[in-house]
């Protein structure tokens, strides 16, 4: 940097003015010290800034997709966990009945696919009232129900019967449901009534004078589809069939379930624990482990994939599946996890206790 004298002496020896110290010589030489980058330089730092700019963008680019795949597991996981709590919490409520006492019934096992009132498994008359069983179980090679769409081949299929957690007035009725109602009053028998009018439901409360409440009666079919929408999709999605007021109605309910297998537990000696846990029944008539009604718990495996296709990654891992064995490895591009996890029938165990 000049200073002002040195600015002034090169202003007169270039201008001819009255400062002629600086000679042409000092002047080449004064200027050259302020002259800018040439092209070589500019070329140079360019070329630098460029792979800067270059390191910085692969960088974050890695970061971007590692947290992308992080989120592809992320939602594998929380499906997962969600699908095995949906399930357990189902199976906790099978066979809730109200305050259906306990009775000498004739457990029957109706066609799930069934949505006639007639053909839900209900009676309340004749000497041995008619209950329907709280779970039965399909695997691959049973006769399936025959109402699943697009179920995936080689997966169970649960059925769980109930009624509804929340009861209502014989006054508010929704049309097409099907209820079934307790008596609170000792005079009345049955001691239960099956129907889908007030007029059918004519038991007593407490105190014997109001009618009692009732409860929509719920059969539920929860499978694995091979698609969630399968006009769009191939994504193998949880789904359950529910038979309610007279039709089918198919709910999608979780994304990436590519497999279900479930394995009873069976109660051999009548106090509501289960003995011994089986795929299906025995077989061998009479039995107690030839018997869905002696069912008082079920372990869950749901094998689990992203519903998105990682990058660069081979599947060569296998999956305990439970007595149904190993599943995998798949040598695809997917990723996958297993869950496992066992649930009490709660209402069924409880009433043996």
């Amino acid at each position: 940097m000049m200073n002002r004298r040195e600015r002034r002496r090169v202003w007169a020896g270039v201008t001819g003015g009255p400062r002629r110290s600086g000679s042409p010589r000092t002047v080449s030489r004064v200027l050259g010290r302020v002259r800018g980058f040439s092209l070589v330089e500019i070329m140079i730092a360019m070329a630098v800034g460029l792979g800067l700019l270059g390191a910085v963008t692969a960088l974050f680019g890695a970061t971007s997709q590692a947290r992308t795949e992080m989120a592809k597991v992320g939602r594998m996981f929380e499906n997962g966990r969600y699908a095995q709590d949906l399930l357990a919490e189902e199976l906790h409520l099978a066979g809730f009945f109200g305050e259906l006492p306990i009775l000498a019934t004739n457990a029957t096992t109706p066609d799930p696919c069934a949505t006639s009132e007639q053909s839900l498994g209900w009676s309340a008359t004749g000497a041995l009232p008619s209950v329907p069983m709280p779970l039965v179980g399909y695997r691959e090679g049973d006769s399936m129900p025959w109402c699943l769409p697009d179920r995936k081949s080689g997966t169970d299929v649960l059925v769980i019967r109930r009624v509804s957690t929340t009861p209502v007035a014989t006054s508010a009725l929704v049309e097409g449901g099907v209820y079934l109602q307790t008596s609170r009053c000792a005079e009345d028998l049955p001691a239960f009534a099956f129907g889908s009018t007030a007029a059918q439901l004519s038991l007593l409360s407490t105190g014997c004078v109001s009618a009692a409440p009732a409860r929509e009666v719920l059969v539920r079919m929860f499978y694995v589809s091979r698609c969630n929408d399968c006009a769009r999709d191939i994504i193998p999605t949880l789904k359950r069939l529910e038979v309610i007021r007279g039709q089918r109605v198919v709910t999608p309910l979780v994304e990436g379930i590519e497999d279900l297998r479930i394995d009873y537990g069976f109660d051999l000696d009548n106090d509501g624990t289960a003995d011994v846990f089986a795929r299906t029944l025995s077989g061998v008539a009479g039995a107690a482990d030839d018997s869905w009604v002696n069912v008082m718990a079920a372990r869950i495996h749901l094998l689990v994939r992203t519903s998105e296709l990682p990058a660069g990654h081979t599947d060569t891992a296998t999956y305990a599946m439970g007595l149904s064995g190993v599943l995998g490895p798949f040598q695809d591009g997917w990723k996958r996890t297993a869950f496992a996890g066992t649930a009490r029938l709660v209402n069924p165990a409880g009433r043996r206790e």
